[in-house]
């Protein structure tokens, strides 16, 4: 049974955790509270390390004033962000508001040219990032891909099932499950969707840092 839409989730949760299709005690909206929860976990976890999954197409930042820059609907992207003068330009470095050895100051849904200064664009800046899961509900379906690491939404929606009311459940099963489906069979070796992730993306960037010297000036020795 594939796992990939909120009504297979929702139909996994309630067959693992042995409630009932019509549940008194939980109802299909807190069920998918704690799903939504366990997608913006695992977004956490896919950005940091594999952040190429969850990328966005590159998207025009808005400005007004050429000296703050904001992410298309002030957007607080997860992870780290690429961004470029054009929309085929050159790749712009963070820094420090206080210094001039580099491109921008990160804050948050936005980012700021150092030294109060003002820069413009010929058609930029442009920004690949990783925008935020949004809740998951009978008519809104799971956003995590790939679809298949759906089911580790599943299983971390079940261990916060079991830790609430207090503990009154054990989440070591569930921990078990995640774990299982995450870094698979310790006796087969590949196995797991860590495992799957890691080949398909073994190496991802490369190239791009070994085409990417550019002028000295901009050498990530300076600082």
């Amino acid at each position: 049974m594939a796992l990939e839409t909120s009504a297979q989730l929702l139909a996994y949760c309630k067959f693992k955790a042995a409630r009932p299709t019509v549940d008194k005690e939980v109802s299909d909206t807190q069920w998918y509270i704690l799903l939504s929860l366990a997608q913006e976990a695992w977004y956490g976890t896919f950005a940091q390390i594999f952040p190429a999954i969850l990328y966005g197409d590159p998207t025009k930042m808005v400005t007004s004033d050429n000296k703050v820059f904001t992410f298309a609907d002030s957007v607080f992207p997860i992870g780290e962000v690429e961004i470029r003068d054009g929309r085929n330009g050159e790749l712009l470095l963070p820094t420090v508001e206080w210094s001039e050895q580099g491109d921008f100051v990160p804050e948050g849904s936005q980012i700021r040219i150092p030294g109060n200064r003002t820069r413009t664009f010929t058609d930029g800046p442009y920004a690949r990032y990783i925008t935020p899961a949004g809740d998951i509900d009978a008519d809104t379906e799971p956003t995590l891909v790939p679809a298949f690491a759906r089911v580790l939404i599943a299983c971390e929606a079940l261990i916060e099932f079991a830790e609430r009311g207090y503990g009154q459940r054990d989440p070591d099963f569930f921990k078990e499950l995640k774990q299982r489906h995450w870094e698979g069979d310790p006796q087969i070796a590949g196995s797991g969707i860590l495992a799957t992730l890691e080949g398909q993306y073994f190496g991802s960037g490369a190239a791009a840092s070994e085409n990417s010297v550019g002028p000295w000036y901009r050498s990530s020795d300076l600082g």
